[in-house]
């Protein structure tokens, strides 16, 4: 039989022919449409190929996947883990080249799962990670204007505000040092912290916010060569302000744009999942746009693997040692946390458990470790239940 293995970059996809094992031929083609329709054209010309094995494929091999199986193509994923086992009981060298020919190696020694995905859910994993990585950023600029704020006010700015919120972020890039405080009325205060649109602040609560504002602002001097320091220092607070409200703005587009797909795609989920605390659209379309289909994997065992809630066992002689394995799925075990989070919450579903947990063994994370992974086996079986009810209601 004739395999293609792929090695996939940014730039390029590297492809070896393999026919019993002998390489037969090797191209490299772009990674875009106009690589993959000569791709395509070359695997025909051959009379067609067993499949396509893709390492690890993500980010650079996503559309290329989605064009093969509109193209009828039968397409695999190459575990990265695997693909080294095999390549060093080869050789030592370490090459695009080589990557791709071990991949298409790989069904001559394993048999694994043809990749089973919806055109959807591919969609909804693009928007989850793209989700993922600007709340990330989210993190980081609210860091650095903390930062910044705690340089220009001092810990003062937390009793004007206890948290970074749209009105809060607002108000210090209008009056972003005490002088433009003290230079402003309290009705500008005012005006400014109630326009936001939360009617939090603009009554009689706003007016004695700002009054307070005032009266903390009054009450701190500066020397002149400080004020000319924290100028600077001002005009930052601004610009992580305007980084920080742009990029709230795009997370909730994209919130919403994952949570419209996934009342369109999984219908009817909320019923299997309903006593699991935290299970919303958002991060339900997240979980699935990562797992895409549950069925790939044989046993729960697996897929806590692939969320990076097993442990790896070595041995050497006599000794026996235990390690987490450092490459997973982070975006699955990023939302996997969120969830062993809100569920470990008094009165919540394993609030006993990590409670017991955490006497016995006295650190958290271990203790709430212990309850991802019963979250990981509910998943599992409550992903085939809710499979097979969409694959009844198909029939």
């Amino acid at each position: 039989m004739i395999t293609c293995g792929v090695d996939p970059s940014r730039g390029s996809i590297c492809v070896s022919y393999v026919e019993d094992m002998v390489e037969i031929d090797y191209k490299e083609y772009e990674n875009g449409p106009g690589g993959y329709k000569v791709f395509v054209e070359d695997i025909h010309g051959m009379g067609g190929v067993e499949g396509v094995y893709i390492e690890g494929y993500g980010d650079t091999a996503r559309s290329l996947m989605v064009y093969l199986k509109e193209e009828g193509i039968k397409v695999y994923e190459v575990n990265p883990h695997m693909l080294s086992r095999l390549r060093e009981g080869i050789t030592e060298q370490k090459t695009d080249h080589i990557d791709s020919y071990v991949c298409g190696l790989i069904p001559f020694f394993w048999d694994i799962k043809e990749i089973k995905t919806k055109l959807e859910v591919e969609e909804i994993k693009v928007l989850g990670r793209a989700y993922i990585r600007v709340i990330r950023e989210i993190v980081r600029f609210k860091n650095q204007l903390h930062s910044s704020l705690h340089h220009v006010f001092g810990k003062e700015y937390k009793r004007m505000f206890r948290e970074l919120n749209e009105t809060s972020i607002r108000f210090f890039m209008r009056f972003n040092s005490y002088e433009k405080i003290k230079g402003a009325s309290v009705e500008e205060i005012h005006e400014v912290i109630g326009s936001v649109g939360s009617k939090r602040y603009k009554g009689e609560h706003g007016l004695r916010k700002a009054m307070e504002i005032k009266e903390i602002a009054e009450g701190v001097e500066y020397s002149d060569g400080m004020k000319e320091l924290l100028e600077a220092e001002g005009y930052i607070i601004t610009v992580w302000g305007e980084l920080l409200l742009k990029s709230m703005e795009k997370a909730k587009e994209l919130k919403e744009a994952i949570e419209e797909r996934v009342k369109e795609v999984f219908p009817g989920y909320k019923e299997y999942f309903r006593d699991i605390r935290g299970m919303t659209p958002l991060r339900f379309g997240i979980l699935m746009g990562e797992i895409k289909d549950i069925k790939r994997f044989s046993k729960e065992g697996e897929l806590a693997s692939y969320a990076g809630q097993a442990p790896c066992k070595y041995q050497s002689g006599l000794r026996e040692k235990e390690r987490h394995k450092r490459k997973y799925n982070r975006f699955l075990a990023h939302v996997i946390h969120q969830i062993a989070c809100d569920n470990v919450r008094k009165n919540a579903m394993y609030y006993e458990e990590y409670k017991h947990q955490k006497e016995r063994m006295r650190v958290k994370l271990r203790a709430l470790k212990t309850v991802k992974r019963k979250i990981v086996r509910l998943l599992y079986y409550r992903l085939l239940a809710y499979e097979n009810l969409i694959l009844n209601n198909a029939a």
